[in-house]
């Protein structure tokens, strides 16, 4: 964490299940992952229809160069390779086109080529192009997969995709840096920065090996922590009193007081802090009574006075 003070991870797995919990639902399995459409390309007319038969997965690397060269947007025009550029695969597509009397029935698997998006402080995962090899298809062919095809799955994919929630974490009173996103081993990786600390880096990160982590450098705990003790707790007030006596006499006490200073430091144990607390304090004790005074009820209230539960805060 020596080159970053906030990084997040997530790997394929976890990418994968929020896929899977969308397919997994009948409604937008129904109205994301099937289509259809009729039409005439030079005057012959078609019809298709096409699903898709299992969740998306993610191959969280860098698409190949066959890859890139077969990428087409809709319209079919073609896409130049991009940095932070991953595949995500349609492992079964099923497609139905008929067209001149004939139908064609076919199942296969097909790749899109996705990005992720850093804009400002927002992240995005965003489907870039279909991976398709039509140098061996018809006319119509290349026309339906071009305009048809390609459109509904990215479609599809921008709709699916805009359901994964990337964390942008923000801290009250502190400023982080534009995140730096990387695709790495089998992650998608983001690091942020206190401001002062400059643009975050990843090189020679190690990450840990749980399937989605969000690690904080101690500087960023140490700056959250002083944020919240100043906000929450400094200058908070404080008063307790009571009284001791009987039979027509009282020996009464009045404490008040306030935080005036508090820091708070980090430890080796992430989970405990350390405190460090001043005080102004006031006090004051009085007896009334009608047959002069007794002297135990007077050191009763000196007693509560000097009681150190008095003034701690923890015992209120």
């Amino acid at each position: 964490m020596s080159n970053c003070d906030l990084l997040i991870g997530m790997n394929e797995t976890r990418l994968d299940l929020v896929t899977a919990q969308v397919f997994a639902s009948p409604s937008l399995r129904k109205t994301l992952f099937s289509g259809s459409q009729n039409g005439s390309y030079t005057e012959i007319p078609f019809s298709m229809t096409w699903s898709v038969n299992a969740a998306p997965t993610f191959s969280l690397r860098p698409p190949t160069a066959d890859e890139w060269s077969g990428a087409i947007k809709s319209g079919g025009s073609p896409v130049a390779p991009q940095a932070q550029a991953f595949v995500l695969n349609l492992s079964s597509l099923s497609i139905k086109l008929t067209a001149s009397g004939q139908t064609v029935d076919t199942t296969v698997p097909i790749k899109a080529i996705c990005v992720v998006a850093a804009r400002g402080a927002a992240l995005s995962i965003e489907p870039l192009a279909v991976v398709v090899n039509t140098s061996q298809s018809s006319p119509l062919d290349r026309y339906m997969i071009s305009n048809v095809l390609v459109p509904d799955i990215l479609n599809l994919l921008s709709q699916t995709l805009s359901g994964i929630p990337i964390p942008s974490l923000s801290f009250g009173g502190i400023s982080l840096t534009p995140p730096v996103v990387q695709i790495t081993g089998s992650y998608l990786v983001v690091a942020f920065n206190l401001v002062q600390d400059g643009t975050p880096s990843l090189a020679g990160v190690q990450l840990p090996s749980d399937p989605f982590f969000v690690l904080l450098s101690p500087a960023l705990v140490q700056s959250a922590v002083d944020y919240q003790v100043r906000t929450n707790l400094q200058g908070q007030t404080f008063n307790k009193s009571g009284n001791e006596g009987g039979g027509g006499f009282s020996a009464e006490y009045s404490t008040a007081g306030s935080i005036a200073g508090i820091s708070v430091s980090t430890t080796p144990n992430p989970l405990a802090l350390r405190a460090n607390v001043s005080l102004t304090m006031s006090a004051s004790a009085g007896i009334n009574t009608p047959a002069g005074v007794v002297i135990d009820g007077i050191k009763k209230a000196g007693e509560a006075i000097i009681n150190p539960d008095t003034w701690n805060p923890t015992k209120w």
